[in-house]
């Protein structure tokens, strides 16, 4: 007889409501690694930098459009319609602008540390991580970043792809999904 637990069930419920994989582009894991390993190794100083000033709803500087070009656009994570693409380009821009600001600390991107594990074990107050989980549009670049400084200045690295989640599914079920996950993370570590 199998027994299966309740994380299982969760696991496997998460798995049916998230959005279809498609085959045809890497998963989300292997591309925020890439980019991960790229500020690390590839960018220049002054290239983070100019990701860290960047306006997330006007990206504009040439270190963002390096990336989207190598990393995101050419593995099909940006749809080919303008409208849409626009709004994905915007979502990408806010996830890079926090990754910048938390690059200050070396491996920065840990695929084994949970986002709501590291925060709540470096103290991010509960009203803050209140306030991320439930941002959304113009609101969320602002709040990530000031998570990804907290972050840094903690010297503390997490799994950047429950951040850039965050980010790509606001609404919609697998969006409840990403909030739940990352909540029960924080909440059972206080």
């Amino acid at each position: 007889m199998t027994v299966t637990t309740t994380e299982q069930k969760s696991s496997a419920t998460e798995e049916k409501a998230e959005p279809k994989k498609r085959k045809d582009r890497p998963p989300l894991e292997s591309v925020i690694g890439s980019i991960a390993a790229a500020f690390e190794k590839k960018l220049s100083a002054g290239d983070i930098a100019q990701l860290r000033r960047m306006d997330p709803f006007t990206p504009s500087c040439p270190a963002y459009w390096r990336i989207m070009s190598l990393y995101v656009t050419s593995v099909g994570y940006v749809p080919v319609a303008e409208g849409p693409r626009i709004m994905v380009e915007n979502q990408w821009a806010a996830i890079l602008a926090a990754m910048a600001k938390a690059a200050t600390v070396k491996g920065f991107h840990n695929p084994r540390r949970r986002a709501g594990h590291a925060l709540a074990e470096m103290g991010y107050k509960e009203a803050r991580f209140s306030r991320l989980m439930r941002s959304v549009d113009e609101g969320l670049p602002d709040i990530l970043r000031t998570t990804a400084m907290y972050l840094a200045q903690k010297g503390e690295s997490c799994n950047w792809t429950e951040f850039a989640r965050l980010v790509l599914y606001q609404r919609g079920d697998f969006a409840d999904i990403v909030r739940r996950r990352i909540s029960r993370d924080y909440y059972s570590r206080l």
